[in-house]
């Protein structure tokens, strides 16, 4: 979970990430907060669960949050991660249906959808999207040729569960203060 002075939204995201169960690993990193508040809830998150984990940037911001991500990644125990930001909130068990997928499988991701809510709620139907363009339900001979056809949609990072490992051997790394960072990231998984 990336943080910038986001103290408002932290705990409901946290909680939201446990439901899915006790097992779960949570990385909180920091990107040089400069709100007190939010530097004493990630303290008050990392004492009530043990599962929570904080890291810190104290040499200020760095503009999007891709530095706190690629963090996330050398940090994580875990043999598959994702990332959620803090003003977004897992529902529905997820990430833990997501996660039985790709270990049941023994695939390096698992996509899922999002919903979107603004003035209205919307679906966010990466899974389908991304199926229909590809014409399969696997990608094993690859994803790279379908990224034409899918107009260059990407899946959002944060409907997805990803094996830790495809991307450390395959050095993946968000750009940290490129826009976009995101979806370049998430046509570099389907491509490794």
């Amino acid at each position: 979970v990336p943080c910038y002075n986001s103290a408002a939204y932290m705990d409901h995201c946290v909680q939201t990430l446990l439901e899915g169960g006790d097992d779960v690993e949570i990385i909180l990193v920091d990107d040089g907060s400069t709100d007190s508040f939010t530097l004493l809830m990630e303290e008050d998150l990392k004492e009530r669960y043990p599962n929570v984990r904080v890291y810190r940037f104290e040499d200020g911001g760095s503009g999007s949050a891709s530095r706190p991500r690629n963090k996330g990644v050398e940090l994580a125990s875990a043999p598959y991660l994702t990332f959620l930001d803090p003003d977004n909130e897992a529902v529905f068990d997820g990430y833990a249906r997501l996660l039985e997928l790709a270990e049941g499988e023994d695939r390096d991701l698992a996509v899922g959808n999002m919903y979107k809510i603004t003035s209205k709620t919307t679906l966010a139907d990466y899974y389908s999207m991304i199926v229909d363009a590809a014409g399969k339900d696997s990608f094993e001979d690859g994803f790279g040729a379908t990224l034409p056809e899918a107009k260059f949609f990407s899946a959002s990072i944060q409907a997805m569960v990803i094996r830790t490992k495809l991307i450390r051997d395959n050095h993946l790394e968000q750009v940290p203060g490129a826009a976009g960072q995101d979806t370049l990231f998430s046509w570099q998984l389907f491509q490794a």
